[in-house]
């Protein structure tokens, strides 16, 4: 079975801190580029944890909460181009509000 994002924002994804939420906002717009290779967008998504000073499972944690509820998940960036750029930035938009 191919994990999913859930129909409606996540109860869980309403409890994230503020620098969680800042961070989402941060991938919306790293998200807005083009990405053929995961690699180089999970690397990105590392990258952007460390800049803002949020560390890696609390960021990580942040994604999977947004998407499906859960505090870990299949590997971010292969996750997030298999569920398509665009519903994961509508995503990430609800939750960051």
């Amino acid at each position: 079975m191919v994990l999913g994002m859930s129909e409606k924002v996540p109860a869980a994804a309403k409890k994230l801190s503020g620098d969680q939420k800042e961070f989402l906002k941060a991938l919306i717009g790293l998200l807005g580029e083009k990405w053929p290779d995961p690699e180089k967008l999970q690397t990105a998504i590392f990258a952007k944890s460390k800049e803002l000073k949020l560390g890696g499972k609390e960021a990580f944690a942040a994604i999977y909460l947004s998407l499906i509820g859960k505090q870990f998940g299949p590997k971010a960036a292969w996750f997030i181009l298999d569920l398509g750029v665009e519903k994961v930035i509508k995503r990430f938009k609800e939750v960051s509000r």
